[in-house]
């Protein structure tokens, strides 16, 4: 990333109720939004690693900041960001879940 991440991940909007015009944004490539989710990752990861699967240590709540409308405004509101790991593989994430706080 711009802002030297130490880790080499994207994390792209695959849902969203703005539809298209935030589809596949990259929301580590922001730095407000991509420390709160390299903290997560780093909290899920050593978690899963000493066999602690109850993650909910891990959620975090992003900074305010300006958040993007569908209708191209703007509004201020933060994130909560919540580890994903699927039953199969408890030890393995494979996303996170973002809700928005404005």
């Amino acid at each position: 990333t711009e802002w030297h991440s130490e880790y080499n991940h994207i994390w792209p909007f695959l849902m969203h109720s703005y539809g298209p015009p935030i589809l596949m944004l990259d929301l580590h490539s922001m730095e407000s939004f991509g420390r709160n989710i390299d903290e997560m990752y780093t909290c899920a990861t050593n978690r899963t690693r000493h066999n602690q699967l109850d993650l909910s240590e891990c959620s975090l709540l992003s900074d305010f900041s300006q958040m993007h409308k569908a209708d191209k405004t703007f509004r201020w509101g933060a994130l909560i960001l919540q580890p994903i790991f699927p039953a199969n593989d408890p030890n393995k994430l494979t996303g996170i879940i973002t809700s928005a706080l404005s």
